[in-house]
């Protein structure tokens, strides 16, 4: 912190002067009756007698030395100070209180310029963190059995031609489908729990270098239940003893036999995927649906899914919160 001299401290005085008495701020304006007005209150305050001459060549800075401590001790008496010490000592504690509040200011300010820093470093690192394709990169899949599930996926996959940290194979959208995978290595095996349209990714560190589409057949209709669409292995339903005469049917002892806990919410599913013969921008669907309450929701949501290979439609009772 760098410290007033004393010429400074007397400006600060000459201020706090001219603004107690309502004197012109500006100091070569103030005519010999401002300096004789001034006198008089120096003579009042302090019992001090200071010419109209030394005043005017003090507030003109025309002085080689330092006033007198006399001459000093009478200005800061015209502010109540006991004395000249007294004064600068009052000038100080608010001059570190500056201080203060300016370190503040530039604490914030540090901060926001770290904060700033580090959104540009996590930014690079990430960019950095980006793999490097040099050549082709192959990822192709393949089922062992033609319908039904649990259906294992043979993935082959050569990253030979990639940087990175690390390699990924992700079943699906869900991230919780995703298994390392060795770049060293070519093969790798997954196991699908449920059938339908599957879109599996190769991953190099976070990003997507590769896509492969993986229809999962269903053996005819497919009733199952899960508690969360996160889940990876569904509790599925034996479908002859669901479906009769064309109409599934499931009560609630079908779902105690199961081991499903009524108290929690779940979903209940019948999935039927296989390849329709039909295009996602002409075709038609007609069905019949009926759902008994269930705990307290007199009119339990119903949903329809349509899964094409580029698009999936909804159809739903209710809306879609």
């Amino acid at each position: 912190m760098i410290m007033p001299s004393e010429k400074d401290y007397i400006q600060i005085c000459k201020r706090e002067i001219e603004k107690l008495l309502a004197l012109d701020n500006v100091s070569s304006s103030l005519k010999s009756r401002d300096f004789e007005y001034l006198s008089g209150k120096i003579k009042e305050k302090s019992g001090i007698a200071i010419s109209v001459s030394t005043l005017k060549r003090l507030w003109k800075d025309d002085f080689l030395q330092i006033p007198q401590p006399a001459t000093l001790n009478a200005l800061a008496s015209v502010l109540d100070y006991s004395d000249w010490q007294e004064f600068k000592q009052k000038k100080q504690i608010i001059s570190t209180r500056k201080v203060k509040l300016f370190n503040k200011k530039t604490l914030l300010l540090s901060f926001f310029m770290l904060l700033i820093a580090v959104v540009i470093l996590i930014l690079v690192k990430n960019r950095s963190n980006e793999p490097v394709i040099n050549g082709e990169v192959h990822f192709s899949a393949d089922k062992t059995i033609s319908l039904g599930v649990p259906n294992t996926v043979v993935f082959n996959y050569d990253v030979s031609n990639v940087v990175a940290d690390s390699f990924f194979i992700q079943q699906s959208w869900n991230e919780r489908f995703r298994e390392r995978i060795d770049p060293k290595k070519q093969v790798i095996s997954s196991i699908y729990h449920l059938p339908g349209f599957h879109r599996a990714k190769l991953i190099a560190n976070n990003t997507v270098i590769a896509k492969q589409n993986v229809h999962i057949l269903s053996d005819g209709w497919l009733p199952y239940i899960n508690y969360e669409v996160t889940d990876r292995i569904p509790i599925c339903f034996n479908p002859d003893s669901t479906l009769s005469d064309g109409h599934f049917h499931i009560d609630e002892s079908d779902l105690q036999l199961a081991g499903i806990d009524i108290k929690k919410d779940f979903k209940l599913r019948l999935n039927n995927s296989r390849d329709f013969g039909v295009t996602d921008d002409n075709f038609s669907v007609r069905t019949i649906l009926k759902s008994d309450s269930i705990k307290s929701a007199t009119c339990p949501r119903i949903q329809i899914m349509l899964v094409f290979e580029a698009n999936i439609f909804w159809i739903s009772n209710q809306k879609r919160l």
